[in-house]
């Protein structure tokens, strides 16, 4: 009687902590999905300008936001992981990567010109719209988590396009340089020691991976 009074003690306690971890999974899950808040002067007035690092996996060419944008993200984005993660020393979303400069455009379009496209298509002028945040996990080793908020731009994608055509004018070399290669997101946040420099995930992957809506107020 005793072992059978333990048992069914045993089986209710596992069955309040099973309850217990469905309850706090699915909070999380409420968490995590809710939107990320930000304010609508920072959508606006974003800049666009050369990286001030040197890195051959980096971007040249950024469309940068106002200061106070990644940092209420950031915040944000602990406030509901309680993890420690890093920002990138650089924020921007990228324009053209370096490598793309080295292997295409070197020689052919001068970085002030792209500078100058990039400012003549509207991306400082406009009202930037956010789709979501997404959480990018790599696959590779230790799963690293990637925060990205995905924005819906065609101002990128005629930038992009428009320097496809300028390379095809002054008979560079076209197929050096693809304009769907780069994605309209901005990185939030990153694993502590993840390898964020030549991780470019497509548009699908990102929304795929959404988990919030960014909204503005």
């Amino acid at each position: 009687m005793v072992t059978r009074n333990l048992l069914v003690k045993s089986m209710l306690s596992l069955a309040v902590l099973v309850v217990l971890g469905l309850l706090f999974a699915a909070t999380l899950r409420d968490v995590t999905s809710e939107p990320y808040l930000v304010r609508q002067d920072d959508l606006q007035r974003w800049s666009v300008g050369l990286s001030t690092r040197v890195d051959p996996d980096g971007p040249l060419l950024l469309l940068r936001p106002p200061p106070a944008l990644p940092l209420a993200l950031f915040d944000q984005v602990f406030q509901r992981t309680m993890a420690s993660f890093s920002s990138p020393a650089d924020s921007g979303i990228p324009l053209i990567l370096t490598r793309e400069f080295e292997t295409a455009l070197a020689g052919v379009v001068a970085p002030d010109e792209l500078v100058t496209l990039a400012r003549r298509v509207g991306l400082e002028t406009i009202r930037l719209e956010p789709a979501c945040m997404a959480v990018y996990r790599t696959v590779d080793g230790r799963e690293q988590q990637l925060f990205f908020v995905l924005f819906d731009l065609p101002e990128f994608a005629r930038f992009r396009a428009e320097v496809s055509e300028l390379l095809v004018s002054r008979r560079g070399d076209v197929s050096r340089f693809s304009p769907d290669a780069v994605t309209p997101a901005l990185l939030v946040a990153s694993s502590e020691g993840a390898r964020t420099r030549d991780i470019i995930p497509s548009r699908g992957d990102l929304e795929a991976d959404c988990e919030a809506p960014v909204a503005s107020g």
